[in-house]
């Protein structure tokens, strides 16, 4: 942690000297606990001098509870270091300085942990004093230290502790019942859950805190908890807020503080507004000083405490957040009263900005922007003139506009500068036309000009050849109002009424009828009105007794303009128009069952009792010249033929009501027809998108179970698939377990024999039921699980190891691993797997509830530590270790994820957390672009002040795809989008040289192409190739041409 003050002092501290001890656990899970065990360190301080100042370095080794009954027993192991900020790990591993293996664990650990404990034994739990401000005691002797606090309440004696469910302690009275809640035995406060599991090394549902050895009431003692560290006041509660304790002032957290409440602050401010460092001492700094931690200013006031909120300090105006006390440089800060009113602070001292000009990032229009700070040192709006110059703001924001019109009519050209253009004429700007008034302001709405009614849009353009803000038509030459005219604009054309207005609906002008759009007054062409009436494509006239095409489909219309319907005779020839809208058909067969030609809709005679090909689908010519629909018989062959189509079915299944089928969804009775033929398939086999199906003798598809030419064989009973190398369940069902098992290649059911699945082995008997529970084969011994009928094998069922190769039963092994199906497992001396966390062979491990261990994985909610992926060992050895999910994590040297932006060995990595409330993941990313900064925001919003508005982007990295690390100095293209990364790994925004040539990126880093820039500098355009910005030439660029000058700036020629 960087901390840095402007004055020197000299002060005596008192340092705490501590001990930790670590205890074991027999075993350790959760279950029915309101608060996880978590293993603590109990710092005993005993006779310190309060005058003088000792500093010790103690190590610590874990003290173990010898036990006799198992090999292996659960040991939570604690280690205390202290944090600093701006600190880089060295590495000195020769491979990859960032992967973490499972060398570094625990170096020893004792083996066997007893099922039963004597009530009269004494807890080796010292019980210490230590005076603080709001705590008072006395010093002890050595033996009384050791002495346990007693209860007044009744006193149990008589039962005996006994290790329960899952490892964890519990205390039968001499009645035989478990005691819960608080209670006093042999002398000793204890508590015990309503399960009767008694509360060791945590805050038990009294919110008081027992020891982890014994489970006693901890008094007047500091005590490490979840790696926080706590002070247990006389009653067993921890202490909160400020106090002293042995003359050193701490702080302990009150709920204000993010983080659990009671422990002890941390390189951070209480409440009192003092620094608490890394040991949580108070940090004098001093009084009317600033002082630097990190990156942070702070200002110690009069009486020690930080400063917040406006302050004039040294004559200067400052200011610090109101929530941490942090001196704000280089942001914004809104108003309390008024929060749209924003002061500046500078970045050099904090001092206020006041009369002179500011470049800062707007996150509005997110870029930077052009600001004039006034004497209050708040942006100026509107207009103003500024050191003899006449320039515009935006009136809500401040930032200064270019190449606009103000609110008043004002023009300000490109370098923001007020235009003069006289009074009360036109002129042209950018081929629009504007007029100005006598004010010399560009003049804005209606207005009579030269006798002209003429109008002038929001922006002072004058509107001509289109609609006004009013729906009034403007002559395209001199901008007068139009009446009784056809006007077009772009590819519309419009009547414009009597009153200046489009008019809508069926229109009669110079004795022919028009129609016009009844909503949007567009006149209709080439097309049918609403009135069901056709109007010529290019005189917009009503056509009558014609053919008219309207888009690829033909029409007739008739003597009153209108489409017919149904058969006609047209020219001598016979034709057809759909009965709904009257398209003619082409190509096709008719509702009345007749073809038409493809290119003269003419009624054509295809023949009598044959088929057709159209379109690529078979028809059948009945007797009467129409095409068949439904079931036929032709030629001694069942077809059939769709009953509005009238198109053969062929290669799909028709369902009973006549309808194609799904073959997944079928009904009760489906048929399928050949794909070759149509024809219906009886009594055979056939294959459809590589599922086979049945056909009996009357085509219906089968379902369920078959003895077909000898063959017992099953068709899934909702769909008709044959079943292969699938279960059958009782019900009938195909699954992943059942039965009945059928043959992967010819469906057959399989009986008498073994035979594997998915790697595992089953057992058929002769009626191809396959077996479960206990069986003799072979004169072997087998076991076959009663709900998946899978044959043990590598697995311990009942007491028993059942070999990999045969099935055959052996005594489980003792005091080992052994690895079951991929999952690894420790058995103890009896034979019984091990669960929750456990230490063995000095090795610290992790194993579920039936005994797999944790191996690739961390802890529960992704918390620390990690499991080997290999040995399932936990990983105490800071760099990259990779989890069950192919992602990467570092943890770190207390086997912890690390979160966010990381500095590692001078490189720069992030690690995500995307489900940052409920589950910590710390993945590395990978071939990303992202802003920490961004994320960390959206992650964690409630936690950032409102008062200060940032006045720059977020900064944006690279995580490279192989190693994951920053990359720096270089272009990437990432998603179509090219971004250059600086020395610091930020990618570089805005204006840029780089190797000597000008670019410009935006607020993400994207370099822009092809695309005018228009801010304080002009407008700029940069290249649509190179992405260089255009200086000394002349590009046409979309239609228009510009001329750049040697900055850039661009003139419209």
């Amino acid at each position: 942690m960087k901390v840095n003050s402007n004055f020197f002092r000299l002060a005596s501290k008192k340092r705490l000297v501590s001990l930790s001890c670590a205890t074991a656990l027999a075993s350790f899970a959760l279950i029915a606990r309101p608060v996880f065990a978590e293993e603590l360190t109990t710092d005993k301080p005993t006779n310190l001098d309060t005058t003088t100042v000792t500093t010790a370095t103690v190590e610590t080794t874990a003290d173990l509870v010898e036990t006799h009954s198992s090999s292996a027993v659960g040991l939570s192991e604690t280690s205390a270091a202290s944090t600093t900020e701006n600190v880089s790990s060295n590495s000195t591993e020769t491979a990859n300085p960032l992967l973490a293996t499972s060398e570094a664990t625990s170096d020893s650990a004792s083996q066997a942990g007893s099922q039963s404990q004597a009530a009269s034994e004494s807890p080796n739990t010292a019980s210490t004093t230590a005076s603080t401000s709001t705590v008072t005691s006395t010093a002890t002797s050595e033996a009384n230290s050791n002495t346990p606090a007693t209860s007044s309440e009744t006193n149990i004696t008589g039962g005996e502790y006994y290790l329960g469910d899952y490892g964890l302690w519990h205390y039968r009275d001499a009645n035989g019942k478990d005691l819960v809640g608080p209670q006093t035995v042999d002398g000793i406060k204890v508590y015990f859950y309503k399960t009767g599991a008694q509360a060791r090394g945590e805050f038990a549902g009294d919110r008081k805190y027992y020891d982890n050895e014994k489970g006693a009431l901890v008094t007047n003692s500091y005590v490490t908890y979840k790696d926080d560290t706590y002070y247990i006041d006389e009653n067993g509660y921890a202490l909160k807020g400020p106090h002293v304790i042995n003359g050193v002032h701490v702080y302990f957290n009150d709920n204000w503080q993010p983080g659990s409440t009671g422990a002890m602050l941390k390189n951070a401010f209480g409440r009192d507004n003092r620094y608490y460092n890394e040991k949580g001492e108070q940090v004098d700094f001093g009084t009317n000083n600033y002082f630097q931690i990190g990156e942070d200013w702070y200002y110690a006031g009069s009486d020690g405490a930080i400063v917040k909120g406006p302050q004039i300090i040294d004559g200067k105006q400052v200011y610090f957040e109101k929530e941490s006390g942090k001196q704000v440089r280089n942001h914004f800060v809104k108003d309390a009263s008024n929060p749209k009113k924003l002061y500046y602070y500078g970045d050099d001292n904090g001092a206020l900005v006041t009369n002179q000009y500011l470049v800062a990032y707007n996150k509005q229009t997110q870029r930077k922007e052009r600001y004039y700070l006034n004497a209050e040192g708040t942006p100026s709006l509107g207009e103003q003139t500024i050191e003899g110059k006449q320039v515009y703001f935006d009136p809500q924001d401040g930032r200064q506009l270019f190449d606009v019109f103000s609110s008043t009519g004002h023009y300000y050209d490109q370098d923001g500068i007020l235009k003069d253009f006289g009074t009360n004429h036109y002129v042209n700007i950018k081929g629009n036309w504007y007029y100005v008034g006598s004010d010399g302001a560009f003049v804005k709405g209606r207005k009579v000009i030269n006798g002209a009614q003429v109008y002038f849009d929001k922006d002072g353009k004058q509107v001509k050849g289109d609609f006004d803000d009013d729906n009034n038509f403007h002559d395209i030459n001199d901008g007068d109002l139009v009446t009784n005219r056809l006007v077009t604009v772009g590819d519309k054309s419009y009547y414009i009424g009597t009153y200046n207005k489009a008019i809508k609906g069926a229109t009669v002008i110079d004795g022919i009828e028009y129609y016009f759009d009844d909503t949007t007054g567009v006149q209709v062409k080439g097309d049918f009105a609403s009135n069901g009436k056709y109007y010529d494509a290019r005189s917009g006239a009503p056509v009558t007794n014609s053919y008219v095409q309207v888009g690829q489909d033909w029409y007739y219309v008739d003597k009153e303009g209108k489409a017919v319907t149904g058969e006609h005779t047209i020219n001598g020839d016979h034709v057809y128009f759909e009965d709904y809208r009257g398209k003619q058909v082409k190509g096709n067969f008719a509702e009345n069952g007749r073809y038409y030609d493809q290119h003269t809709g003419a009624l054509t005679d295809l023949g009598t009792n044959r088929y057709v090909q159209v379109n690529d689908d078979w028809y059948y010519i009945g007797s009467t010249g129409t095409i068949l629909k439904g079931q036929q018989t032709i030629d001694g062959v069942e077809v059939y033929f769709d009953t509005t189509t009238g198109k053969q079915a062929k290669g799909v299944f028709i369902n009973e009501y006549g309808s194609a089928e799904n073959p997944n969804y079928g009904l009760s009775t489906v048929k399928f027809y050949d794909k070759d033929n149509g024809a219906l398939l009886k009594q055979q086999y056939f294959n459809f998108n590589d599922n086979w199906y049945y056909a009996d003798a009357d085509g219906t598809i089968l379902k369920g179970a078959h003895t077909i030419d000898g063959v017992d064989v099953y068709f899934d009973k909702s769909n008709g698939k044959q079943v292969k190398g699938k279960f059958v369940t009782e019900s009938g069902d195909v699954s992943d377990s059942g039965i009945h098992y059928y043959d992967k290649d010819n469906g057959a059911l399989i009986k008498g024999g073994y035979f594997t699945d998915g790697g595992h082995w089953y057992y058929a008997d002769d009626q191809g039921n396959l077996l479960s529970g206990e069986h003799t084969i072979n004169r072997i011994k087998v076991y076959f699980n009663p709900k998946t009928h899978r044959q043990a094998r590598n697995t311990i069922v009942n007491g028993y190891y059942y070999d990999k190769e045969t099935g055959a039963p052996h005594a489980v092994p003792r005091n080992q691993f052994i690895d079951l199906d991929d999952d690894l497992y420790y058995f103890d001396s009896e034979g019984k797997p091990l669960t929750g966390k456990q230490i063995i062979d000095g090795k610290e491990y992790y194993f579920r509830e039936n005994g797999s261990a944790r191996r690739g994985d961390f802890n529960f909610f992704g918390t620390g530590p990690y499991y080997d992926k290999k040995t399932g060992a936990a990983v105490y050895k800071a760099g990259l270790v990779e989890v069950g999910n192919g992602q990467w994590c570092y943890i770190n040297d207390k086997s912890e994820k690390l979160l966010y932006l990381q500095n590692i060995d001078g490189k720069l990595y992030y690690f995500e957390n995307f489900r940052a409330i409920y589950y910590t993941s710390g993945y590395l990313a990978k071939d990303r672009v992202l802003s920490p900064e961004a994320e960390d925001y959206d992650r964690n919003w409630t936690a950032n002040t409102t008062e200060v508005v940032k006045s720059e982007p977020y900064a944006y990295y690279y995580f490279d795809a192989d190693t994951g690390a920053a990359v720096t100095n270089q272009f990437i293209n990432w998603r179509g989008n090219t971004y250059y990364f600086g020395a610091d790994g930020k990618a570089l925004v805005f204006d840029q040289i780089i190797d000597g040539k000008h670019y410009y990126f935006d607020e993400q880093g994207k370099q822009v192409k092809g695309q005018f820039i228009l801010d304080y500098n002009g407008n700029l355009y940069f290249d649509d190739n190179t992405g260089e910005l255009l200086t000394n030439t002349i590009r046409t660029i979309n239609g228009k041409t510009y001329s750049f000058d040697k900055n850039g700036k661009s003139t419209e020629i």
